[in-house]
């Protein structure tokens, strides 16, 4: 099958954020009001999928969604649901931390979808989902998504969430995710793919391999790769890398990677919202997924 990209990513945000800030919107998912105009009320009227399908198909006002044809033939894009719409998506995935923005939401029980904007923050709440929903306020409107769980929350920090729980999410093939698409894997093991585009990031010697580390410190470091990381029972001296790094995270900068630097590590990703797990020293998947949203934030211009 093949489909037209529209769209890049920035310019399908864009749309997306014009629609929740700039107009009128209520939730409706009742033929021919999943996607109706009204002009006297600047009010667009739609369903979740509807209003993505909608800002694909180029959001023709005058027209209800349900007078397009099965399969748009401008876009190659039809009239389908949302199951139907994610399996046309690259990168199908269950892990909603490897989410970037512009990507297709979909839930559990495949009855609800959204698009993951990335943070955002709005009057001090931080969203980071713009879906249209009967919940809350009955309009698009910005949520929050809990990406290790996948929870939807009404904002970051809101005390209840919502039953209905993010399941999956992909790329979808009208748009163009070539320059929102991360520099690394978020796949929680800091090999010598995350270490060399460290000391890109950090201006060190870029040879993807992090040097003399004592071996005691290996216990606190359980993701990793020995490829990289290379461990010494006696005589350790450092690495310059692990010096530039310990001095952005705002801990000793002794060249040694240990449980004290993992902590100030786990602190600085977490006040940088990238990381809501413990603060215990132990630098396991979570903490490693949320140094390569980091990075990948930072040569994404973020």
């Amino acid at each position: 099958m093949a489909y037209k990209v529209v769209y890049t990513a920035e310019e399908f945000l864009k749309r997306q954020f014009d629609l929740a800030d700039n107009h009128g919107t209520d939730y409706d998912n009742h033929y021919p009001k999943n996607l109706l105009y009204r002009k006297a009320f600047d009010l667009y009227t739609a369903d979740c999928w509807n209003e993505i399908k909608a800002q694909i198909w180029g959001f023709d006002p005058n027209e209800p969604i349900g007078t397009y044809v099965k399969q748009n033939p401008e876009t190659g894009l039809g009239d389908w649901n949302g199951w139907t719409i994610l399996q046309c998506c690259g990168g199908i995935s269950k892990d909603l931390t490897t989410c970037i923005p512009a990507e297709f939401l979909l839930s559990i029980k495949k009855d609800h979808a959204g698009t993951f904007i990335g943070e955002k923050v709005i009057d001090g709440k931080t969203y980071n989902v713009l879906e249209m929903t009967s919940d809350w306020e009955h309009k698009f409107q910005y949520s929050y998504m809990d990406e290790k769980t996948g929870y939807r929350y009404k904002y970051k920090g809101a005390p209840s969430r919502m039953k209905t729980i993010w399941g999956w999410h992909g790329k979808l093939p009208w748009i163009d995710y070539s320059k929102e698409e991360d520099v690394l894997a978020v796949d929680g093991w800091w090999g010598m793919a995350t270490t060399r585009y460290t000391q890109k990031m950090l201006c060190t010697v870029i040879d993807g391999i992090i040097s003399s580390q004592p071996s005691r410190n290996k216990k606190y470091l359980p993701n990793a790769e020995t490829t990289s990381w290379k461990f010494q029972l006696i005589g350790a001296s450092g690495s310059q890398m692990i010096k530039a790094l310990q001095k952005l995270i705002g801990t000793e900068a002794d060249g040694f990677f240990g449980k004290a630097s993992v902590t100030a590590l786990q602190n600085f990703l977490k006040a940088k919202g990238f990381y809501n797990d413990e603060c215990d020293g132990y630098m396991g998947s979570n903490t490693v997924k949320a140094w390569q949203r980091y990075v990948n934030a930072y040569f994404r211009g973020i």
